[in-house]
């Protein structure tokens, strides 16, 4: 009995150890680097790290070093069982606005060690949601989106490249689906 609570507990204390001491600052600036290989840089104002967080303030996105967008928080979550992301309030470079919402609320994604395939996407937007999986084995992104009738109509670029699956009667939203394999 003794050596079964001893196999349980010290993997567990060595779990939890490591989840809070782990290094997010140094794996962010990793981060970093590895999206600049991609021509995506990310300057921000203020980062702050606890035990099981990352707060980063006031982000500018670029891309190729013209500015996307402005973010005004992301959260990194380090938990025993999953991880989390949280982006929220994201405003559009108004360049970009023809292409996607000109403010997106939040963006959660959520990797979760029970499964360790994909990783969860939620997001939300002054016209609808979206919600969906990146899939690493398989190398696909699959989203599903709710949009209102203005969003049809104010971007119908982005609609032609979704897939409808249904619409509903009460509310008037239109549920799309995007797949993408990379």
């Amino acid at each position: 009995m003794n050596i079964l609570v001893k196999t349980i507990i010290y993997p567990l204390f060595f779990l939890i150890t490591f989840t809070l001491f782990l290094p997010k600052e140094n794996i962010y600036y990793f981060a970093l680097d590895k999206l600049a290989e991609q021509k995506v840089s990310l300057e921000h104002k203020s980062i702050k790290e606890d035990m099981v967080s990352l707060d980063i303030n006031d982000v500018n996105l670029k891309y190729d070093n013209i500015q996307t967008s402005n973010i005004k928080d992301i959260k990194v979550q380090t938990y025993l069982l999953f991880n989390q992301i949280k982006i929220e309030n994201i405003s559009v470079d108004p360049s970009m606005k023809k292409f996607v919402p000109g403010t997106i609320d939040k963006i959660e994604m959520t990797y979760s060690v029970t499964d360790p395939l994909k990783i969860n996407v939620f997001s939300s937007f002054d016209m609808g949601e979206c919600e969906g999986y990146v899939d690493v084995l398989n190398k696909t992104v699959r989203l599903e989106l709710l949009v209102s009738n203005s969003f049809k109509s104010k971007y119908r670029q982005i609609v032609k490249y979704l897939t409808k699956i249904d619409q509903d009667k009460k509310t008037k939203q239109t549920r799309y689906t995007y797949e993408y394999k990379y």
